[in-house]
């Protein structure tokens, strides 16, 4: 699935990087999608799902955020633990 970025996500992607800009690696050669997922979410009302943990911010302040830990800071609904996901929506397999 590919959405268009527009204005909104475009500002939203900038406020989530100065809040936290370790979230993406200014080394690496592909750029991150990270900021782009949660401004998404953030724009439509959606919900992240991800498989990354969230980093202990509070013991290791300098420690690089994850999704997790920007969706919490951000108020968007994540989940990290997808059978929480399969349960909330009541899936049963």
């Amino acid at each position: 699935m590919f959405e268009d970025l527009d204005y909104n996500q475009l500002n939203l992607v900038q406020n989530i990087l100065k809040h936290f800009p370790n979230l993406v690696d200014a080394n690496k050669t592909i750029p991150d999608a990270d900021p782009f997922v949660i401004a998404l979410a953030m724009a439509k009302r959606w919900t992240v799902i991800t498989s990354e943990q969230p980093t202990n911010l509070t013991a290791n302040p300098s420690a690089r955020p994850k999704i997790p830990n920007v969706c919490e800071y951000f108020n968007v609904k994540c989940y990290y633990d997808l059978l929480e996901f399969f349960r909330e929506e009541k899936w049963e397999f």
